[in-house]
């Protein structure tokens, strides 16, 4: 079995984080409950606001539940771990916001159309030992990215499978 270590605790230190987004989602929506609609208005603004206010919520919980769930379980560690071989695609997206790099991200791709995402350690490092893992793990799947592989993808996700 591939070692995936490095991912599952890269979820692991992601749990504070949505733990904490899913409060402030729940609270957000919660104190924005309170803003009063104007009289005036049209019958369909309260329904637009309350819908919102519960989308919120539920996301928030969401949000939640999903960082209680064992880091082992995230999707894209059973894909890697279980069903390998249904990996057609994979490459590293390095995430940078106000020039600071924020997170680098393995993005997968199935034969069934399905993409996932798994934290990388924010390294070049974990960058090499990303694709090094969909390698390993998915011999016949491409790596890195291309606008053609990605609009290959969107047509006939089985046919970026090599060799």
């Amino acid at each position: 079995m591939a070692d995936v270590q490095f991912i599952i605790d890269e979820v692991r230190r992601s749990k504070p984080t949505t733990v904490i987004m899913g409060v402030l989602l729940v609270g957000g929506a919660i104190a924005a409950s309170f803003i009063p609609v104007e009289t005036p208005a049209p019958a369909w603004v309260p329904v637009v606001k309350w819908g919102g206010l519960v989308a919120l919520v539920v996301l928030g919980i969401l949000l939640f539940l999903l960082a209680l769930q064992p880091s082992e379980k995230h999707p894209a560690v059973v894909l890697l771990t279980t069903a390998p071989e249904s990996i057609v695609w994979g490459h590293v997206v390095v995430v940078k916001r106000n020039g600071q790099h924020t997170a680098t991200i393995l993005k997968l791709y199935t034969d069934a159309g399905k993409e996932l995402e798994a934290p990388l350690p924010r390294s070049a490092e974990g960058e090499r030992r990303g694709l090094a893992l969909v390698r390993e793990v998915a011999p016949r799947a491409a790596t890195g990215y291309s606008p053609e592989r990605e609009a290959q993808f969107k047509k006939a996700p089985a046919s970026l499978r090599t060799g």
